[in-house]
């Protein structure tokens, strides 16, 4: 599996049977977004519908799109959509079982903690995709979280293009949770990697 990352909540999962887009998003001058990334998708999932999370005319390939909760079977890739529904805000968390490794994309998520009902849902976690910062997550908020369910690997990613708000939020998380933290261009990962006792904080540059 090989992990990319382009900015805000926009991913590319490559597997051995099938590419997924998560969260693409579009061109914006007030976000200061003036190139979007481009490229042949199988599968692209919807998190929050909004421009900065759900341009799939984007990609190439005409993918499948998914926005909703609910449990799929796409090229032996295991999707399963949690709804997270409070606050009069919508966002489908997304739970992606592809080559024996479990991954997890919080989404756009703004609650300080995972219900029992939805944890209940999620199954053992090894990547864990997680939003920190204004629009997100509080750093000690995020650290509950990732206590909850135990990631081998945590991804942190922050929804702005602001740099200096991006780091300090990032920083201040990794701080939070003393854990050291490696920086890549992209995560290239197999199962037998995550044969580690202790977590790791992947910083994915966009």
């Amino acid at each position: 599996m090989v992990i990319n990352y382009y900015g805000l909540a926009y991913f590319k999962i490559e597997t051995k049977n099938a590419i997924l887009a998560l969260n693409p998003f579009s061109k914006d001058e007030d976000l200061k977004i003036e190139k979007v990334p481009k490229f042949k998708a199988d599968i692209c999932l919807i998190s929050y519908d909004d421009k900065r999370f759900n341009n799939f005319k984007i990609l190439e390939g005409n993918p499948l799109i998914l926005k909703e909760p609910g449990e799929y079977e796409v090229k032996n890739i295991f999707i399963k959509g949690i709804a997270d529904f409070r606050s009069n805000f919508s966002n489908t968390i997304f739970e992606i079982k592809a080559e024996g490794i479990n991954l997890l994309n919080l989404g756009v998520l703004k609650n300080s903690k995972l219900t029992e009902d939805t944890l209940s849902k999620i199954s053992e976690i090894d990547i864990l995709i997680i939003s920190i910062g204004k629009e997100a997550l509080e750093a000690k908020e995020a650290i509950s979280i990732v206590n909850s369910l135990e990631p081998k690997i945590i991804i942190p990613i922050n929804l702005t293009n602001n740099q200096k708000t991006k780091n300090e939020a990032i920083d201040n998380f990794i701080k939070e949770i003393s854990l050291k933290a490696e920086t890549l261009d992209k995560l290239s990962i197999k199962k037998s990697d995550l044969n580690i006792n202790e977590q790791k904080i992947i910083i994915l540059k966009s």
